[in-house]
């Protein structure tokens, strides 16, 4: 070997270089072109009706102004981010999900400075907290073991292996009395975040997720990390939708359903067509410079069918109509859907991050 060759090269690490140079600013320049054309694409959509985060899955929803859009969701401004909580089944070590609790729909989060989590649990104004047997609220601590866990919970959530910090006795004692079951424990999503790569390969395995926009790759968004979300950062609905929605159950002579069936994050209102959602893109809201891609429509399952005008006791459930499930289905299962659960809202990945606040415009390709 000659000592030139024992010493390296220094012409190939400067190919290397300058190769890897080229590379960085061919895909800058990409980058800027894509841009570009987007920029030019975008156009009006409406503004933001709702704004609405969901400390713990399954249950209500905290409606709030404003929030920071992440790369793991909507954060609110005291720092509680969406669906980091989760109530688990101890005994099979399972999601407990609104299907096979709906009472689930009783609890409704509270933002609270003062809880060292920033957020209690309380009973929702339907809730009847007499027949229940419970008090209005409780305080949510992490970090007490519970006398029927290790402390960290390891539970499966629809196939997928998840975990979480369970929080302490007062807190499990309210939640399994609301939810009549003995099972059931809170879990908070510490630091095992999910990734979003997953699902959304199968997604496009399946053929059911947008294709590639100005013939570039959609971005590294999907590769976001997510607490107890199902599929994606945010979910996005449209008020156009939901008002077509409840015409169709009007028609039929059944009650209209709220945003709360479909739990989505962001709700946008405007001169928008329903079903339009499912074509955009890119959605943007240039208050903060936050944009969204828009990656797959949201398939749609047994929780949306909650009664939330029933009973707030032990007689909470689901609807016996099978609505607004089996109306979706006659109008939002087709195209690539048709061998999936009907569709409804969008689901959100983060290309930039920014905050968001009812009334902001919303520009989308």
């Amino acid at each position: 070997m000659s000592p030139a060759s024992a010493a390296g090269d220094p012409s190939s690490g400067a190919t290397a270089a300058s190769a890897l140079a080229l590379f960085l600013v061919g895909r800058m320049l990409l980058q800027m072109f894509v841009a570009s054309r987007r920029s030019r694409n975008r156009r009006r959509a409406g503004t933001v009706s709702a704004v609405l985060l969901y400390p713990v899955k399954s249950c209500l929803p905290v409606r709030v102004t404003s929030a920071r859009v992440t790369e793991s969701g909507l954060v609110s401004p005291d720092g509680v981010l969406d669906r980091s909580f989760a109530v688990v089944s101890v005994t099979n070590r399972k999601l407990l999900a609104l299907k096979a609790c709906p009472r689930l729909s009783l609890i409704q989060p509270v933002l609270d400075r003062s809880s060292p989590t920033r957020i209690r649990l309380s009973l929702s104004e339907s809730a009847d907290a007499e027949k229940l047997n419970v008090s209005n609220s409780v305080t949510v601590r992490i970090g007490a073991k519970d006398s029927r866990t290790s402390g960290v919970e390891k539970f499966d959530m629809f196939g997928e292996m998840a975990y979480g910090k369970v929080c302490d006795k007062d807190t499990n004692s309210w939640l399994r009395a609301v939810c009549g079951r003995n099972d059931a424990i809170l879990v908070y999503c510490h630091q095992e975040l999910r990734t979003t790569l997953t699902e959304l390969r199968e997604c496009q395995r399946l053929g059911i997720a947008s294709k590639t926009f100005d013939g570039c790759d959609m971005p590294s968004s999907g590769d976001s990390r997510i607490a107890y979300a199902n599929t994606a950062p945010l979910l996005l609905a449209t008020e156009p939708a939901l008002t077509a929605l409840n015409q169709r159950l009007a028609d039929k002579g059944r009650p209209p359903v709220g945003h709360c069936n479909f739990r989505a994050n962001l709700v946008i209102d405007g001169p928008i067509q329903d079903r339009e959602e499912e074509v955009w893109s890119f959605v943007f809201f240039p208050s903060s410079g936050c944009a969204l891609a828009v990656l797959t429509p949201c398939t749609r399952c047994g929780i949306t069918t909650v009664d939330y005008a029933s009973p707030g006791d032990e007689r909470r459930q689901l609807r016996t109509d099978g609505e607004p499930l089996k109306t979706l289905a006659e109008y939002r299962k087709d195209g690539a859907f048709k061998k999936f659960s009907p569709v409804f809202g969008v689901n959100g990945f983060v290309e930039l991050p920014g905050d968001v606040a009812v009334g902001d415009e919303v520009l989308v390709i």
